[in-house]
């Protein structure tokens, strides 16, 4: 009965629950990762190269797309 309450009424039952919280940490530590990879090489072609034109360009474009991060 409660898992079909919990279907009409789109409210997830317990166990649903665990796995959307798990699969948030999961996507968090994703982007976390993600960030830091990012940053790592964005640090390191700084130090080897300098920035180049066509890079910043990139760059700009995609912090634009993510919303200024």
């Amino acid at each position: 009965m409660e898992a079909a309450r919990a279907q009409l009424t789109a409210t997830p039952t317990p166990a649903r629950l665990g796995e959307a919280v798990r699969s948030q940490l999961e996507n968090r530590r994703l982007a976390e990762l993600i960030a830091a990879v990012w940053e790592h090489e964005r640090r390191t072609r700084d130090l080897a190269t300098g920035e180049r034109p066509h890079d910043a360009a990139l760059y700009r474009r995609l912090r634009r797309i993510l919303g200024g991060r």
